[in-house]
């Protein structure tokens, strides 16, 4: 999800749990101080972790080598959180997405820093969308996903002017694709797929909440969705 008040544009539509809040607060708060620039060490360009590992396991440990990855513009002094960056630029809507987040001050102006950071990616990363709007700029860069395993693995740089200089935070975000046992699964050789919605019966909480999003009913109330249609579970 994008700020409200940007117009992006985005590449291809693709496939949208998080980290543990300790996990989290440990990369966030990891101290302050003057990083080099350019790409570091240890270009992100497929998952680190070991093969055997969880899918959860394997993101996680990719989201921290893309951060590893990232390259320092010129002058950047890590910071904590900024508080005119405490959300990021993109952000996919799922529960299983790994994601380091870290802010940085650089001198320069906004446009200019993520044109540097961009000419300077290690090799595999693509442009996956562009953003701006209310004195916020967004880039998304892309690396290839890892079939059956991961179907997201993206970076993205929200840069604001801050005190003269350019504030940053940049998000490395990795969306896994949860291990299920074959019974769940389409089976490789389908030629047809038959969908029936089921409304009123949720196992699942959030299922409850985006049904109620959609048609302005709690389960079991009778009436017609937001768009004038008859719920199926009233249709006599």
């Amino acid at each position: 999800m994008r700020r409200r008040g940007m117009t992006a544009r985005r590449g291809p539509l693709r496939l949208p749990c998080l980290l543990s809040a300790a996990a989290c607060a440990a990369l966030v708060l990891s101290g302050c101080g003057t990083h080099p620039s350019g790409p570091q060490p240890g270009a992100a360009r497929t998952p680190a972790a070991s093969p055997a590992a969880s899918p959860r396991q394997r993101a996680v440990a990719d989201a921290a080598q893309i951060m590893a990855s990232f390259p320092r513009p010129p002058g950047a002094v890590r910071t904590g959180l900024i508080a005119s960056l405490t959300g990021s630029g993109a952000r996919p809507i799922t529960p299983d997405l790994a994601s380091v987040t870290r802010w940085w001050r650089v001198p320069g102006r906004p446009q200019a820093v993520l044109a540097w950071i961009g000419a300077h990616l290690p090799a595999g990363f693509t442009s996956a969308g562009t953003g701006a709007g209310a004195g916020l700029w967004t880039d998304t860069f892309a690396l290839p996903a890892v079939p059956g395993v991961l179907t997201q693995r993206e970076l993205v740089v929200l840069a604001t002017p801050y005190r003269g200089q350019t504030a940053i935070r940049v998000d490395a975000q990795v969306v896994w694709l949860p291990a299920r046992p074959a019974a769940e699964r389409v089976p490789p050789r389908a030629t047809v797929l038959t969908v029936t919605p089921v409304f009123g019966l949720y196992p699942d909480p959030r299922i409850e909440r985006l049904d109620r999003a959609f048609t302005g009913h709690r389960p079991g109330q009778g009436g017609q969705d937001r768009g004038g249609r008859q719920r199926p579970d009233q249709v006599p």
